[in-house]
């Protein structure tokens, strides 16, 4: 690996491994050195060299740095960055989590791009409602406690109790992510818009949410 003058990036060449598909079924061995800048993470980008068939793997900084030959030609470096919040649930219904995704995008500097929320579980899940009158998450509630009764008797699965089948048709129905935009630093939600975690198990539950951004 080598440095260039071009405002610390770096390159290298590796050679793919050749299977009995030849070029169709390539699996490059790559090594990739993160560069010892604080703050500084790596993107990675390849390029394949139909020539010699090896892949050029190019390593560049990501917090907002602009690459000298973007600023050349008016381009931006998009960056990406993850979290997991924690969300402590209270049992089947709702919890708003806006307010905590809107404070990690402060916290990492976030301008305009992407957020995508995943829910790492299968009895849970994450929708975008209506933050103001909660007679409209308790209607939600009801609807779906009706079409997914516990005691459905043609429920085979019960093994981790009778709640957690009805659990798994309701995330079914709904949503393990989301996508927001954010302007400004901001989510770019309606007015009576909010993010909840929806969920469908009985008893209390801690609950992941993965948390990724890609913009600058």
């Amino acid at each position: 690996m080598r440095s260039l003058p071009d405002g610390g990036f770096c390159e290298t060449t590796c050679v793919p491994h050749r299977g009995l598909g030849g070029v169709r079924n390539l699996e490059t061995q790559h090594l990739i050195e993160k560069l010892a800048v604080p703050r500084w993470q790596c993107t990675v980008k390849f390029r394949l060299k139909e020539a010699c068939g090896a892949s050029s793997v190019r390593l560049r900084p990501w917090w907002g740095a602009l690459n000298p030959r973007g600023r050349q030609e008016g381009r931006r470096d998009l960056e990406q960055i993850h979290h997991t919040l924690v969300i402590d649930t209270a049992g089947p219904g709702f919890t708003d989590v806006t307010a905590q995704v809107a404070a990690w995008l402060r916290s990492i500097g976030a301008r305009d791009g992407l957020l995508t929320a995943f829910i790492r579980h299968t009895s849970a899940s994450l929708t975008i409602q209506e933050n103001a009158d909660p007679d409209v998450l308790r209607d939600l509630k009801e609807f779906f406690r009706r079409i997914v009764p516990d005691d459905s008797p043609w429920i085979v699965h019960r093994i981790e109790g009778p709640d957690d089948m009805p659990a798994h048709i309701k995330t079914a129905l709904t949503h393990t992510s989301l996508s927001v935009p954010v302007t400004q630093g901001k989510l770019a939600l309606g007015t009576w818009q909010g993010i909840f975690l929806f969920e469908h198990r009985s008893a209390a539950h801690r609950r992941d949410v993965v948390l990724h951004v890609t913009g600058e």
